[in-house]
């Protein structure tokens, strides 16, 4: 499980909301579990109240004999249990099974979802097919953009091999491997999410491990477990490159991808290099007319809003420009610095079509971006590409206009 914070189950009206049948399925399993930290579960012959009060009071307070199942299944489920969520576990449902109507055809008789709520859809979907819970979980645990480590092929288009599932094993095993020297536990899982454009992958694995202290009404206790992240590895196999997002930054995840990857996806171990893909180079050369949208759909209008310039001496230098609009009394960079320092990163900020409020993304040199939505990451790498910010082909003098 990731961090464990129950946002919703914390509250007595979402516990509330789900069908006291399917709420009883699930508690049942860890009767002698509750029994033992004062809560007496209501038998289903007898009937009763349930103490959702003290309920609450155990699940926010786990000691160090609350089952691990019943951590994970608690974090996943509160996750989950939104409307969006509900729709995403239902289509998810219908495109394992094939099964349309969920609600009468599916579901196993104790278990109920006559009009139910997102909490009792995402606690059935745990009991009835968990691996379904699983997936729609990884899947909203996409990252939404922020750092992207770009590799360049050796080729300038990628194919997938045809046994892409015995691939993606070895590449799961030797990460897991990985993983487990950094202490960080062998459990790993690649998700394939594929795509249009860019083909996505997930990969979820451990972090180190945790141990925290808690009260649970009577003295204190603690709990300890192992926090679950999500990578992410794209291929844009159109123009050859492998784009890599790990949590931990810096680290040395994406210098390990970028090698296993190469070596169980496509058998090179060397497929992907660490040659520059970006470029800041039309900032100095053009100027505000580097900035122009032109005919690039999508977009309204970018500035640049932040420079760092490196000076090549003994000493290292950094300096620092920050702005609204760095060209707003100037269309052109100029002075000393321009001169005599290397440009090695850049803010914008965009305002995308039908949209008032700009959203920023960053180019460091040589092979990072850093995005604020993932769905924002195609349009502005066509206009990097345009505008002679980005070479995304081995090769390729990258000869489009300046607009």
């Amino acid at each position: 499980m990731a961090d464990y914070r129950m946002k919703r189950l914390s509250n007595p009206g979402v516990l509330r909301s789900i069908d006291r049948k399917n709420l009883s399925g699930f508690l049942t399993q860890y009767r002698d579990f509750f029994a033992r930290r004062g809560l007496k579960l209501p038998e289903k012959s007898k009937g009763g109240r349930l103490n959702y009060d003290k309920l609450i009071t155990i699940l926010m307070t786990p000691d160090e004999e609350t089952p691990h199942e019943l951590l994970d299944a608690l974090y996943l489920i509160d996750e989950l249990s939104t409307p969006d969520a509900q729709a995403a576990l239902i289509n998810e449902f219908h495109a394992r099974s094939g099964e349309m109507e969920i609600f009468v055809v599916s579901f196993p008789e104790n278990l109920t979802l006559d009009n139910p709520s997102p909490a009792d859809v995402a606690l059935c979907m745990w009991l009835y097919d968990r691996n379904v819970v699983v997936r729609v979980h990884a899947e909203w645990a996409m990252p939404n953009a922020t750092r992207f480590y770009y590799f360049r092929s050796s080729e300038s288009e990628l194919e997938f091999p045809d046994r892409i599932e015995e691939a993606l094993s070895n590449l799961q095993t030797e990460l897991g491997n990985w993983f487990e020297s950094q202490k960080w536990g062998r459990s790993t899982e690649i998700f394939d999410f594929g795509g249009d454009v860019d083909r996505w992958f997930l990969v979820r694995h451990g972090q180190p491990y945790r141990r925290l202290e808690g009260w649970n009404g009577k003295s204190i206790v603690s709990i300890e477990y192992q926090p679950l992240i999500y990578d992410a590895i794209v291929f844009d196999g159109e123009h050859g490159l492998l784009k890599v997002k790990p949590c931990s930054h810096p680290g040395p995840e994406a210098e390990l991808y970028r090698n296993l990857v190469g070596k169980h996806v496509f058998g090179d171990d060397r497929m992907f290099s660490e040659d520059q893909v970006f470029s800041l180079e039309p900032l100095k050369d053009y100027g505000q007319r580097s900035l122009g949208c032109g005919a690039n759909e999508g977009l309204d209008s970018i500035r640049a809003t932040g420079l760092i310039w490196h000076f090549q001496d003994v000493y290292g230098r950094v300096e620092t420009w920050n702005s609204d609009n760095i060209f707003s009394s100037s269309t052109d960079l100029e002075g000393d610095v321009v001169e005599t320092a290397a440009l090695i990163e850049a803010e914008f900020n965009v305002v995308f079509s039908g949209e008032t409020n700009p959203r920023p993304f960053r180019l460091q040199l040589p092979n990072i971006a850093k995005f604020s939505r993932n769905e924002d990451i195609s349009l502005i790498e066509r206009w990097l590409t345009e505008q002679r910010f980005m070479d995304n082909e081995a090769g390729n003098d990258n000869v489009a206009t300046i607009l």
